[in-house]
């Protein structure tokens, strides 16, 4: 898919979807200022879902370039919110900031260990790309899952 020099053009994609979210993070960090981080959050993981439905679907250079351009900005608009949301939730339980920290990093964790052995079940059992397919998919329906959040810092005044 790459073909020759893929390490530089992975390292061109890598360098330019990390310059165009530079661009677009000062503006997300105004619209949580607004109080619209909820809105950005949830806009931001519908349009992540999409961006992980569509990478399976790109068959070159150009197109992985693409996804990963449009998903570097979508990645900062719900890290954002987010991140604030969680820290705000950790001082709301005072004396129990690291232990809620902790214990939030350690599902986390669990989540990643158990997605990272499925995978590697199915890369087991299925072609590789198949099972990449698979794991995008997940992606996209865990992106849904975070929408349920109720995070007090993110409410509108």
């Amino acid at each position: 898919m790459l073909g020759d020099n893929t390490f530089a053009k992975l390292g061109l994609i890598a360098a330019l979807s990390t310059g165009f979210s530079l661009l677009v993070i000062r503006k997300i960090g105004h619209l949580i200022d607004k109080r619209r981080g909820r809105e950005l959050l949830h806009v931001s993981l519908v349009m992540n879902a999409f961006i992980h439905l569509a990478r399976p679907l790109a068959q070159s250079t150009a197109s992985v370039l693409s996804i990963n351009m449009a998903n570097e900005p979508v990645t900062a608009g719900y890290r954002m919110p987010y991140t604030k949301g969680v820290y705000d939730a950790a001082d709301s339980v005072p004396g129990y900031r690291i232990a809620y920290l902790a214990s939030m990093s350690f599902v986390d964790s669990v989540a990643r260990l158990s997605l990272w052995v499925g995978v590697y079940i199915g890369l087991y059992f299925f072609e590789a790309k198949s099972t990449l397919q698979v794991t995008f998919l997940i992606a996209a329906v865990c992106s849904f899952g975070v929408i349920v959040e109720r995070f007090k810092a993110l409410d509108q005044d």
